[in-house]
């Protein structure tokens, strides 16, 4: 975990907005900016950060995903059937006290049939029944979050 607090004067907003915040957290995480054998006295509030059902939908369009939205998207690996997304969400946990740090987070990804009424199929399943991968980038092409399901229940 890295944490990065603005200079004295600076808002966190224009710590942010500047670049300067990713700046030196990607700068510690490399270990650039470390100091060794540098003892410290951390005080740090408990605390938790919590997102549910952000639509990630326009920022996936954003990067460029966007046939996955359309009747023309190529879910044939998964089903038989005319596939498209409809919606994907995603929601995170962030709790940090005495303890450490825990965190979880989940994308939904909602699949509409691209079938017209009158042709509609019989209803198919898409099961997740074995271990799989997740990862949702931002523009710069980072990950924002990276995580694989060993265990699907």
């Amino acid at each position: 975990m890295v944490i990065s607090i603005p200079p004295m004067g600076t808002s966190l907003e224009t710590y942010i907005a500047s670049g300067q915040a990713l700046q030196n957290m990607d700068a510690y995480a490399s270990g650039e900016c470390t100091e060794e054998g540098r003892e410290c006295r951390l005080h740090l509030p408990k605390f938790e950060l919590l997102s549910d059902k952000v639509d990630l939908v326009n920022a996936l369009q954003g990067i460029g995903i966007s046939k996955i939205f359309g009747s023309d998207a190529d879910f044939s690996a998964l089903s038989n059937d005319a596939l498209m997304v409809n919606c994907v969400q995603q929601g995170t946990r962030l709790s940090i006290d005495e303890q450490g740090l825990e965190g979880a987070s989940y994308v939904a990804v909602m699949f509409f049939g691209c079938a017209s009424p009158d042709d509609l199929p019989e209803p198919r399943e898409i099961v997740f029944d074995r271990p799989f991968v997740v990862s949702v980038f931002a523009g710069s092409k980072r990950p924002l979050f990276v995580g694989v399901v060993t265990c699907p229940k």
